[in-house]
């Protein structure tokens, strides 16, 4: 069993930030609806969708994500690539619906910002050097 619900029933409650991970079909929906009973006082109810879903997806197979997170100044998100098979490649993302992108734009390591990258209907080109890295900012 990867999830002991009734072990986290008995947990105390800590109010403080926690990191978390979310993997696909590791709690059925019945769980997770006796999961959300359990927390009451959290204030954005919900369930995350039953159904499989991305939040960004890379078209290309050598392409691969490393790394996600929030931008270090305003509200922009970073994505960080890596392209392993030694090609140069021009990698394809694809933004889900709920990430409203209106600008994207590739960035050094320290998110300065490099230049324009084409965005459109939710997809970032981003090209890569062959081995290389590319930090992309969406906004």
């Amino acid at each position: 069993m990867l999830l002991n619900l009734e072990a986290l029933r008995r947990a105390p409650l800590v109010r403080e930030p926690f990191n978390f991970t979310v993997i696909k079909d590791v709690i059925r929906p019945a769980d997770a609806v006796a999961i959300r009973a359990d927390f009451p006082d959290i204030a954005d109810s919900g369930l995350l969708p039953v159904e499989a879903t991305s939040l960004l997806a890379i078209d290309e197979p050598n392409v691969l994500l490393i790394g996600m997170k929030r931008a270090d100044q305003g509200g922009g998100l970073i994505v960080r690539l890596w392209e392993l098979s030694g090609r140069p490649t021009t990698a394809h993302l694809r933004l889900d619906h709920s990430i409203p992108a209106a600008k994207a734009e590739a960035c050094n390591l320290v998110e300065e910002p490099c230049g324009p990258l084409e965005l459109q209907d939710g997809r970032v080109a981003v090209p890569i050097r062959g081995s290389g890295l590319a930090t992309v900012r969406i906004d």
